[in-house]
């Protein structure tokens, strides 16, 4: 599974095609924020956002 995916709302196969791939990633606890460049919003369910400039997921980091 790529780790980037490029997709335009227009594009419905690239839309199927990076909303299977981001599932994917939430399945494996990945954690998905969204993000305009300057700022970052947790994305807390498994809707993949069209809308966004950048959708990032990371794993955990824990500490303490």
């Amino acid at each position: 599974m790529s780790c980037c995916r490029v997709w335009s709302p227009a594009d419905q196969a690239s839309v199927a095609a990076a909303e299977t791939a981001y599932r994917h990633w939430l399945e494996q606890d990945y954690e998905a924020v969204q993000s305009d460049g300057v700022y970052y919003e947790p994305i807390s369910d498994d809707v993949f956002r069209l809308d966004a400039e950048q959708v990032i997921l990371s794993t955990g980091m824990g500490g303490g």
